[in-house]
């Protein structure tokens, strides 16, 4: 009775911390640097425009994190220059974005992001949308 009662209290006060239950449980697993979302839709985009969206990253620890590079699934995925810093407690933005030249239809890549932290050295994020061939 006590445990499910101090669970329910961990969840709930890590919910209202962290906004989802994932990243509370993320936290609670070691995870100090948290995204607003995972993924982002760049909407319907015109061929041959480069569009991007910003994430805002959260650093939950008491040590800066930095952002050192990335890999994508395409080189039409394209972000800031690193390093980006976040400090302990702070957040910051992160610009993703996407180069539609040569592309029709739906777009779904993801990016991996490097960081110096050695509890999450690694951060996935994913851009969709869909891109359109413009009216002549």
């Amino acid at each position: 009775m006590i445990a499910s009662f101090l669970i329910s209290f961990l969840i709930l006060g890590g919910t209202l911390r962290f906004g989802t239950i994932a990243s509370t449980l993320a936290y609670l697993n070691g995870d100090r640097l948290f995204l607003d979302s995972p993924s982002k839709a760049v909407g319907i985009v015109v061929e041959g425009l480069d569009k991007e969206v910003e994430f805002r990253l959260k650093n939950a620890g008491s040590s800066p994190i930095r952002l050192v590079g990335a890999r994508s699934t395409c080189s039409c995925v394209f972000s800031d220059e690193f390093p980006i810093d976040v400090p302990a407690g702070g957040s910051q933005r992160l610009r993703v974005g996407v180069r539609t030249q040569g592309k029709v239809g739906p777009v779904s890549e993801s990016m991996q992001f490097y960081t110096d932290s050695p509890r999450q050295p690694v951060l996935n994020v994913k851009v969709t949308g869909t891109v359109i061939v413009a009216d002549r």
